[in-house]
């Protein structure tokens, strides 16, 4: 990605849904606040909700966003309303007053699906790259969030949802989908999760990760030698330019290949790495 558009993404922690111990709440949203320092004093914040799934869900986001952002005397709004874009003109105009854009976790695929169908992102074939009104709003702003807010801007990215509605009792399992290629090479968010938390699958042995299914992943793709980041929950990557600093409790391990091995690297809490790996 070129330019200088900042990006600050947890790799999960979702702070609105009431599930979190009071330190981790504490924490998520302080790796959050990363995203709007420095502050200064015309910051609005544009809250995109499009991967909350429910009505329910995006009640709460909307509830803690009125409580995280009126407390430290923020403007906001949110883009548009629950599972409808609203008045495209409305959303433009949204867009346009943003500083900041915060993206919610949930469904990435279908956040991506409902970007596409209104507009919000356009496939330029002369570019051969993503467009639309929220490129360019991401192009001039901090973008932060959660989940599905770092796993959308890569090459691909492991996801357990899907862009379609399933029933409780259809089995989920984690595949690969295309992001938007904002920056190269694939990525997992909540890397530290069992792999047994969202399928039903009994082949994953107890203490499988979400991690090792992405590291498994990469290595069957060895003929394309893609790179990639997995990320685990309570931790950040604040991303300027391509340097990546790493914040929160967790670790992010950074696959690379070395001539036919694919070769992991942890960071923690501090510690810096470059993008330019995920290209060479």
């Amino acid at each position: 990605m070129t330019g200088t558009r900042r990006f600050v993404v947890l790799g999960g922690g979702d702070p609105t849904t009431g599930n979190l111990t009071t330190p981790n709440q504490v924490l998520s949203e302080e790796l959050l606040y990363l995203g709007l320092r420095p502050l200064g004093p015309h910051l609005h914040v544009v809250v995109v909700p499009t991967a909350k799934a429910t009505q329910e869900t995006y009640d709460k986001l909307r509830a803690w966003a009125a409580k995280f952002f009126d407390l430290r005397g923020i403007s906001w709004e949110m883009l548009h309303p629950f599972g409808e874009p609203g008045d495209p003109s409305n959303m433009q105009a949204a867009l346009n007053r943003a500083t900041h854009l915060l993206v919610a976790g949930g469904n990435t695929d279908a956040m991506l699906s409902f970007w596409r169908r209104h507009g919000l992102i356009v496939w330029d074939e002369q570019q051969q790259a993503w467009g639309g009104p929220l490129i360019e709003a991401i192009g001039r702003t901090t973008t932060f969030g959660w989940s599905a807010a770092l796993a959308f801007a890569f090459t691909n990215y492991l996801t357990d949802s899907a862009s379609y509605r399933v029933s409780e009792s259809q089995a989920w399992d984690y595949h690969l989908s295309p992001g938007l290629g904002l920056f190269e090479g694939w990525v997992t968010p909540h890397s530290d999760d069992s792999a047994l938390q969202y399928t039903r699958n009994s082949f994953y042995a107890p203490d499988t990760t979400r991690r090792d299914i992405f590291a498994a992943l990469l290595s069957v793709h060895f003929e394309s030698r893609p790179s990639g980041i997995a990320v685990d929950n309570l931790t950040a990557l604040v991303i300027e330019d391509d340097m990546v600093t790493v914040f929160g409790s967790g670790r992010v391990t950074l696959h690379v290949w070395q001539g036919s091995r694919l070769v992991e690297r942890d960071y923690h809490n501090g510690e810096q790495f470059s993008l330019s790996h995920l290209s060479s």
